[in-house]
Order: C-alpha cells, then structure tokens, then sequence
C-alpha cells in the first residue's frame, strides 16, 4: 500500500516540485565528502611541502608523470585535429 501511494505522489507531482536533477534530495553528502576530500588533499599538499627540502624550493616531479602529462597533450591535439577535419569533410 505505501509504495502505491509513493508512485501516486510523484505521479501528481507538478513539474515546479519536481528536483532540479536526480539527486536533489542526496546532494548534501556529495557535497561533504567533497569539501572533506578538498580539505585532506590541501591539508596534505602543505604537509609534504614543508616536510620536502630542496635547494631551489622546487619539488620533484617523477619522470612517469611528465611522460604522462606529454602523452594527454598529444592526446589532446589529435583529438582537435581528428574534430575539425571531420567538420571539413561533412558536406
């Protein structure tokens, strides 16, 4: 009885009341975990930096990394340059 008085709610509802998006009713969490991840992630950023010597000030970056960074970019302009020649070739 109750989820067929749910179903009939929502199936009256008016479009005014319906949520602005799916998860409307559970944005509050994401939100908190969010801002939670944020914090943590500031919080540790500053902790390695202060506990990281180096001469120029500088930190570190592992060679994968700028491998990896170089990769996303070539990534990137194929992408473009697959785009606008396609736009070229549709009549």
């Amino acid at each position: 009885m109750a989820a067929n008085s749910v179903s009939t709610n929502r199936a009256t509802r008016s479009q005014s009341d319906a949520p602005a998006w799916p998860l409307a009713e559970t944005d509050g969490a994401w939100h908190r975990w969010t801002t939670l991840v944020i914090a943590a992630h500031a919080f540790l950023a500053a902790a390695t930096t202060v506990t990281t010597s180096s001469p120029d000030g500088l930190l570190a970056i592992p060679a994968d990394v700028i491998a990896w960074s170089l990769f996303r970019r070539r990534q990137a302009a194929a992408k473009t340059s697959h785009y606008t020649r396609r736009a070229l070739a549709e009549p």
